[in-house]
């Protein structure tokens, strides 16, 4: 009801329940695995599942949605090695001038919206709130090159660089880096359990660095006391209004 009022509308419709749902933390909670019919929520299916029938082709293309994505995405390469090879600069050096500009800006805007050189986006998603979930994968080392404005550091309660994780930020922030969290160690201490410390980066291209003391994994209460880490982290994120925040793979300690 509430939903239908603010939207002015007098009948309320499955998508104004799903946007009190979505906006509502305990009703989020209470119907969490619940279907909505109607909801305008449509399921995405693989079309390597469908059976190939004749006369389907109006069916593959709605499912096969992202094609025209992909289409897109040539079409920018293409663009890109046209204004590669360029051929009469002496005939239009202000056409060359501004292709250059837009070089710089396609850089910029690739450099703002992806992770970078060396990572692969396997998924993303929209969240209703506005923000965007994405799943990269990379090789470990090369986390200190993302390019977020923040990365989560999970350690111990000494906030020690042993683990994976921890020996690539130290290999690729250098001496600064150490001394950054020797200062945060003398500061905060000990972390306890699903507490985060944030600290400003040096030599990585993350502007700040979260570390949090995880929960080892088969000890009481280890499943809560992750969702509590990874709420911790968010939080000091909005605190610090970081607009990319990236979560590597927690060590489970077992």
């Amino acid at each position: 009801g509430n939903a239908a009022r603010d939207n002015k509308k007098g009948r309320i419709a499955p998508r104004h329940i799903l946007l009190a749902v979505a906006n509502d933390e305990e009703l989020n909670q209470l119907l969490k695995g619940v279907t909505i019919a109607s909801g305008g929520v449509l399921p995405r299916i693989q079309p390597e599942l469908l059976a190939k029938k004749r006369g389907a082709k109006g069916k593959s293309e709605t499912i096969l949605s992202p094609t025209p994505e992909k289409k897109g995405r040539k079409s920018m390469v293409n663009k890109k090695s046209g204004k590669k090879a360029k051929s009469t600069k002496a005939r239009t050096p202000k056409k060359n001038k501004q292709k250059d500009n837009e070089k710089e800006g396609a850089s910029n805007s690739t450099s703002e919206d992806g992770p970078g050189d060396g990572f692969t986006i396997l998924s993303s998603k929209s969240l209703v709130p506005g923000q965007k979930l994405s799943l990269t994968q990379s090789d470990i080392s090369h986390i200190g090159s993302m390019k977020v404005e923040g990365i989560v550091h999970p350690t111990t309660a000494e906030i020690d660089l042993k683990e994976e994780i921890g020996k690539a930020l130290e290999k690729a922030g250098g001496k600064e880096f150490l001394e950054t969290v020797k200062e945060l160690r003398k500061s905060q201490g000990p972390l306890e359990v699903a507490e985060a410390a944030l600290t400003q980066s040096s030599g990585l291209a993350a502007k700040f660095v979260i570390h949090c003391h995880i929960p080892q994994w088969g000890s009481d209460k280890c499943e809560e006391q992750l969702e509590e880490t990874i709420k911790n982290c968010l939080t000091a994120a909005e605190d610090k209004k970081l607009k990319s925040v990236a979560f590597p793979p927690f060590p489970s300690g077992r």
